[in-house]
């Protein structure tokens, strides 16, 4: 090349060279959001909304309904947590709110339910055993072990209910499901309609097995004071409010069973506080304030109080019996001829094994 001559580079050599340059600072920025993830802003939700096939109804407070559809990702304690159709969000439900569920169940679950149904109740429990096998839920497996408790109380086996309720407060120290203890409410009950303990028990590391104890042993004269004195510290401890609630309620049948000819001043505050409860921890208390007004010869309220705990939510057989057979006595004492009979029919017809109903019909029979 001559002096002074100026080299000029090859025009096709220059392009591809600006190429390549373009291709090097594509993969270096490409590589730099990879390693830094999306940038701040960026939205990195799926371009679908998000669908779920869980539904939840909730309970207004002028009697109306709104029905929540997404994932139920848990339900522990008071409370239930869903993933809603749509944007995806989570929303935080209390239980009380809730009116009903909808969700997954294994076809072993559903066959149980249906035989539980048709009163097929053996096979109704193999079934929803092998449900409880399959099912990884945590939260639907509580719910699944709160069926089978329904079904073994149901079946007249309250200890063996008594134990799946302590294996729910295995997973759930909070569960709502501690309602469905079998406590001993009446304890002129047979002794194969209530659930059975020993002194034993009154000891027992788990509260919810003290509980139960400390109700089937507080009519005995012997072991009340210990029994009492358990239910006051169950009671007042700290974390155990469902426990907690059916403790104090069970302290209620002290007057009764101690000075059963006294008259209870406070059988107005005990009924105020048993429309506090949840629906499903009801029953026992509210028949003890019923048992209460009834001996005050307030027999209107004692009626009604009766008739919820037989008619509402009858998860014992044998204490709906003894309550609606009461509800029966109360109306006809409260001059209510025509209600008591139609009463009297329901008995015969939801209760038709419980001794409770054995024993109205050898009165009617006798009189």
């Amino acid at each position: 090349m001559a002096k002074g001559e100026q080299e000029f580079p090859n025009e096709e050599g220059s392009r591809s060279s600006v190429r390549l340059m373009r291709r090097l600072v594509y993969c270096l920025l490409l590589f730099v959001v990879v390693a830094r993830g999306p940038a701040i802003g960026q939205d990195s939700r799926p371009v679908l909304p998000f669908a779920g096939t869980d539904a939840v109804s909730i309970l207004n407070d002028n009697g109306t309904t709104d029905r929540l559809t997404g994932t139920i990702e848990n339900i522990a304690g008071e409370t239930l947590r869903i993933r809603r159709s749509g944007r995806g969000n989570i929303q935080v439900l209390h239980m009380s709110d809730v009116a009903e569920l909808s969700f997954h169940r294994s076809a072993a679950w559903d066959s149980g339910l249906n035989l539980w149904q048709a009163g097929e109740f053996k096979k109704a429990f193999a079934a929803l055993s092998q449900a409880l096998r399959q099912e990884d839920r945590d939260w639907a497996w509580c719910e699944l072990q709160a069926n089978i408790a329904k079904l073994l109380v149901r079946m007249g086996d309250r200890d063996a209910a008594v134990d799946r309720i302590e294996q729910i407060l295995q997973k759930d120290d909070r569960s709502r499901h501690v309602c469905l203890l079998p406590l001993v409410w009446d304890e002129s009950l047979l002794a194969d309609e209530r659930v059975n303990a020993s002194p034993e028990d009154l000891g027992n590391p788990l509260p919810a097995r003290r509980l139960v104890a400390a109700s089937a042993l507080l009519h005995n004269t012997v072991h009340r004071p210990a029994a009492a004195a358990v239910l006051h510290r169950i009671r007042q401890q700290q974390g155990l409010d469902r426990l907690g609630e059916l403790a104090g309620a069970q302290l209620w049948r002290l007057p009764m069973l101690d000075k059963p000819d006294s008259r209870n001043p406070l059988a107005q505050v005990w009924s105020d506080q048993v429309r506090e409860m949840p629906v499903e921890c009801r029953n026992g208390p509210q028949y003890v304030v019923a048992r209460i007004l009834q001996r005050q010869h307030q027999y209107d309220k004692a009626a009604l109080g009766f008739l919820w705990t037989s008619l509402m939510n009858p998860i014992d057989e044998a204490l709906a019996a003894k309550s609606l057979v009461a509800a029966i006595d109360c109306l006809q004492q409260a001059g209510r001829p025509n209600e008591a009979h139609v009463m009297s029919a329901e008995l015969k017809l939801r209760f038709p094994k419980a001794s409770a109903t054995r024993e109205f019909q050898s009165r009617a029979t006798n009189e």
